[in-house]
């Protein structure tokens, strides 16, 4: 019997140590999932870190520039992350992180990822993993960043000559000698007014306003925005104690901290054939060589005329008109001849109609259909203009023109009306 006591008193002692044998304690606050090369043995208690991670997407981030996007702490210092990314830079306590798999540091308990790209686009960075010890801890946490282009205003820079070569300056009035070529054209206001144009809902706004100065070398500058622009540029200066104002309308476009260069005529304006009528008679008082205060004779391009088209957008919808001005200056009157304009297609599959008219007076309106268009223009002295009105497009595309001005003022030019739905 006594045998028997121990035997039961041994094994009741065996159960109870086996039942309690071999626990392990939870983590607290912990969610964090080793993936790692440790063990803790059998029988050890282990216990998890706890790692905050905080991220920060940014959706208008500078090119180039480095901008936080993680906050890495623990309460057990951090030796490795592992990080996944396709392009860009990502530096952790301003440590390049390898774009797959890990990378070492000096161990911290506050970690700082950052992130920066050459080049403007969308990015995304992975936190997959980091490392305590020598057991990783899975995090699995995304960042999304959007780069954009610096902005940089563009430099501008005009040259601006008279048809016969003389360079606009603002500079100082001069006399200039009867018979030689002026230099320079002094002007008191120069100014240009620019205006963006959306290609989206196809319009022109006004941005700017800018009063120039241009040196003895004519060149004039600014700044704008990258877009596309039409600049209309005013000299102004007086003749016979009345203004003239000569103008550019041109279209340019500005690219991002790009830089601009451009040679363009500048034509008179709005001149009367009186005001012609009187400069020329004070011109020819002068003897050849003699000085004289500057004149619009001085400007003579050694022709009777000179011709030109002012630079437009050419885009419309196809229920709408579109304008094109025909521009010309006369030192003297040409008689009318028969052929001196002529507008013709280089394509012919769009049909539209075409209203002519000069001054306040409409002087044509044509079915412009597989069709060459002829019109007997006066040329009278100073100013002239004969505006072309283009509507009633048959169908969208591309309508291109050859201008051929009869009198040889000018070369051909070449017009493109884009119709769009």
């Amino acid at each position: 019997m006594k045998l028997n006591f121990n035997y039961a008193w041994l094994l009741v002692f065996s159960l109870v140590v086996a039942g309690c044998g071999g626990g392990g304690a939870d983590s607290s606050g912990s969610t964090n999932t080793s993936t790692g090369d440790g063990n803790s043995g059998e029988g050890a208690t282990t216990t998890q870190p706890e790692i905050t991670v905080s991220t920060v997407d940014c959706s208008d981030c500078e090119k180039s520039a480095e901008v936080n996007i993680m906050e890495i702490t623990s309460d057990e210092a951090i030796s490795a992350i592992d990080v996944s990314y396709q392009s860009g830079y990502v530096k952790v306590n301003s440590v390049l992180a390898n774009k797959s798999g890990g990378t070492s540091f000096d161990a911290n308990k506050q970690l700082t990822l950052t992130f920066s790209a050459d080049q403007a686009g969308d990015y995304s960075v992975t936190l997959n993993k980091v490392k305590v010890g020598d057991t990783w801890y899975e995090q699995n946490k995304s960042v999304n960043v959007t780069i954009v282009e610096t902005v940089v205003n563009g430099h501008v820079e005009f040259t601006l000559y008279t048809t016969n070569g003389t360079l606009i300056n603002t500079i100082a009035p001069q006399q200039v000698e009867k018979g030689m070529k002026p230099n320079g054209l002094y002007v008191e206001n120069f100014e240009v007014q620019n205006y963006l144009y959306d290609e989206q809902s196809n319009t022109l706004s006004e941005v700017s306003t800018l009063t120039l100065q241009a040196d003895e070398n004519g060149e004039t500058n600014f700044s704008l925005a990258p877009g596309k622009y039409l600049s209309h540029f005013k000299a102004v200066r007086k003749f016979n104690d009345q203004l003239v104002s000569f103008e550019l309308i041109v279209k340019h476009t500005v690219e991002n901290n790009g830089s601009h260069f451009y040679t363009q005529f500048i034509y008179p304006r709005n001149v009367s054939s009186k005001l012609m009528e009187s400069q020329k008679a004070l011109y020819d008082d002068i003897a050849d060589g003699s000085l004289m205060d500057m004149n619009l004779y001085n400007l003579r391009p050694g022709r009777y005329c000179t011709s030109w088209f002012d630079d437009s957008y050419s885009v419309v919808n196809i229920n709408e008109k579109v304008s094109v001005t025909y521009n010309s200056f006369c030192y003297e009157a040409i008689a009318q001849t028969g052929d001196d304009i002529v507008l013709e297609y280089t394509q012919s599959s769009i049909a539209m109609k075409v209203a002519l008219t000069q001054g306040d007076a409409q002087v044509g309106l044509l079915d412009f259909v597989n069709d060459t268009m002829q019109y007997d223009h006066q040329y009278t002295l100073g100013s002239n203009k004969l505006n072309f009105e283009f509507s009633e497009f048959a169908e969208t595309g591309d309508v291109e023109f050859s201008f051929i001005d009869g009198k040889g003022l000018s070369n051909n030019f070449e017009l493109t009306i884009k119709v769009m739905e």
